[in-house]
């Protein structure tokens, strides 16, 4: 009787549990990899910051290719693309919109193997770069330019690995460079890798990625995305709190599965020196305004201007206060 009143026990002290999680609104949010871009919504979730708005955040594994398509079609609620791939759709006329910024400046270095220690070892080497369409799939071919290298015909290029797959690429010799933040970058270069470039160095402000929305759920369904925008906006404030750096950083090795020292990399660099997500975490004008001069100079956009960011980017469901 003892073990059954234990059960029963057990089972009664779960019941307000279960039927909380019930009570909670799943929506849906695609990313294409696990790296400290996603740092506020991992800290959304483990911190509850989601679960106090009501929400239950399941993240999706998305090709950056596919992430307008997604949103448009109805398969996520929120999504995490590249910011030219947002550029790209809107000026075609997709209903889609950037709320927030996913990371803006973001802090990538050009990492090789140990053997490939200048840009002329690159030469007839293999690059991996997530998006053709990506803008720094042109910052990767100016910096190749820079530094003595026809993009055209000295490399290839391998297109569609996220970060997560880049890493295990170059540790494998699949590839011979590409792109890296933190983590990955500092544990790259504390394994002997090498930093041949750093992007800030060569495009200050320069978005990379934003939460966006299909434009039409988002004015069906305010209240949900503002409570997104409050749940993500209160992880960046923690995130901020200096008292909350031990745990924040556990938080990022956990959901990253990357080692103590460049967890703490991350830290130093994203909160500590940029202070890459905004307070707020909405959308700022000034990262897009660059990505779309850059498109608009290559020819890649028809409708819109070297002023079009405005009409990619919304600040209405942002938190107030």
């Amino acid at each position: 009787m003892r073990i059954v009143a234990l059960i029963l026990g057990i089972a009664f002290s779960l019941a307000p549990l279960n039927a909380r999680a019930a009570d909670l609104l799943h929506i849906r949010e695609a990313i294409n990899s696990l790296t400290a871009v996603q740092w506020p919504d991992f800290i959304a979730k483990a911190q509850g910051f989601n679960e106090a708005q009501g929400l239950e955040v399941e993240t999706v594994m998305s090709q950056p290719e596919s992430m307008i398509g997604a949103l448009l079609g109805g398969s996520v609620e929120i999504g995490l693309p590249n910011a030219t791939g947002l550029a790209l759709a809107v000026d075609k006329g997709a209903n889609v919109v950037a709320v927030a910024v996913g990371a803006d400046n973001i802090p990538y270095h050009f990492i090789t193997p140990p053997a490939i220690k200048t840009f002329k070892d690159l030469k007839g080497k293999t690059i991996a770069l997530a998006d053709p369409t990506d803008i720094y799939t042109t910052v990767m071919q100016q910096i190749l330019k820079k530094n003595g290298l026809n993009p055209d015909t000295d490399v290839q290029f391998l297109y569609g690995p996220g970060q997560n797959q880049r890493y295990a690429a170059i540790i494998g010799g699949a590839i011979q460079g590409g792109f890296f933040a933190l983590p990955a970058d500092a544990d790259l270069i504390s394994r002997g890798y090498n930093a041949l470039a750093f992007t800030p160095d060569y495009f200050p402000n320069l978005t990379l990625s934003v939460i966006a929305v299909n434009r039409s759920w988002a004015q069906a369904h305010a209240d949900v995305l503002r409570k997104f925008l409050v749940a993500r906006s209160d992880a960046i404030k923690w995130l901020r709190n200096p008292a909350n750096k031990d745990r924040a950083i556990a938080i990022l090795m956990s959901e990253t599965k990357l080692p103590v020292g460049p967890a703490t990399a991350s830290y130093d660099y994203y909160e500590t020196k940029a202070h890459v997500f905004p307070d707020d975490g909405c959308v700022d004008r000034k990262g897009l305004d660059s990505v779309v001069r850059m498109l608009h100079d290559q020819g890649r956009l028809t409708t819109l201007g070297t002023t079009g960011a405005a009409k990619m980017m919304d600040r209405q469901w942002c938190p107030k206060g």
